[in-house]
């Protein structure tokens, strides 16, 4: 899938989201994000970037200029310095931050779509495209682990704005 192509677009909270391409997870692109503002969001098309697109359009804060440094397994341990709040998996909703680490060097981090009994749906960028179809993923509240990109994830937990 070449890099920067828009594989979809997804709503979420009433929010409208593109969905890109970033070539393969391997990849890192040298390009950046920008917000209206020409403030930094991140590198295109890693999952970070996603959530700061829609934290930005959500809230109209660019939470790069909170904390710009950082990967995606590093959200969850600085929460509270980008003012985000810990969430209990039973609170969880739409809209909310699910936080990764694992093996793969960064971590994951997605947007949530629902819950439903054990499961969590969630969209997120920066996956393998060839190999999966859609932007949305699932996990299994009883295992809490994601596979993807041959890479093992384990949940770290829940943020809201």
């Amino acid at each position: 899938m070449a890099f920067g192509k828009k594989l979809a677009t997804v709503t979420v909270k009433g929010i409208p989201l593109d969905i890109f391409s970033n070539g393969t997870p391997e990849f890192v692109s040298t390009d950046y994000q920008v917000d209206r503002e020409g403030h930094y969001l991140g590198l295109k098309y890693q999952c970070v970037e996603l959530i700061r697109r829609y934290l930005y359009e959500l809230t109209g804060i660019n939470f790069a200029r909170r904390w710009q440094e950082g990967h995606a397994q590093d959200w969850f341990l600085f929460a509270t310095m980008m003012k985000l709040t810990k969430i209990p998996i039973e609170d969880v909703t739409e809209g909310d931050i699910i936080c990764f680490s694992g093996k793969a060097p960064h971590g994951h981090i997605g947007i949530v779509l629902s819950k439903e009994n054990n499961r969590i749906q969630f969209v997120h960028q920066n996956y393998d495209a060839s190999v999966v179809s859609s932007p949305k993923a699932e996990l299994d509240l009883k295992t809490k682990k994601l596979t993807m990109n041959q890479f093992v994830y384990e949940l770290q937990g829940f943020l809201r704005v």
